[in-house]
């Protein structure tokens, strides 16, 4: 018998994308970048800073207050009183007004008597003058 040809053997096709998946670059984590890394902080940050506030009462107070009294005298002094709730340990600004034109002729920054109530009186006093008749008083921002 004649001698056979020797064969070679080839490795058979496969189809694109068959096979093992390509392997994950060395240290096998993702990481975040750095820049992510302190937008993250900035955030905490900014978060506790704005919860700091408003726990504080910072950023706003839910006092709610009331002018009951206010009266101009013949000289142009002028006393207010009224009450306030959800105030504590605040300073109230009561502005004096000529009630005719509504301009501001003088102000007062007064503090809520403690009380065992939900609602602290508080009275405030200023100067008009002779040439204001009427006066406002309103509990100013």
């Amino acid at each position: 018998m004649p001698p056979s040809p020797p064969t070679q053997s080839f490795p058979a096709a496969s189809p694109q994308g068959a096979g093992p998946p390509p392997s994950p670059p060395p240290g096998g984590k993702k990481t975040l970048k750095p820049w992510a890394w302190v937008l993250a902080i900035l955030l905490l940050v900014a978060g506790a800073v704005v919860g700091f506030l408003l726990v504080t009462g910072a950023l706003g107070s839910s006092a709610e207050g009331e002018v009951s009294a206010c009266v101009i005298e013949a000289d142009g002094s002028i006393s207010a009183a009224g009450w306030v709730s959800g105030a504590e340990d605040s300073t109230l600004v009561v502005r004096f007004e000529d009630a005719d034109t509504g301009v501001e002729v003088d102000r007062a920054e007064v503090s809520p008597l403690r009380s065992t109530e939900d609602r602290a009186p508080w009275t405030a006093k200023g100067q008009a003058g002779t040439e204001v008749d009427r006066v406002k008083c309103v509990l100013a921002d």
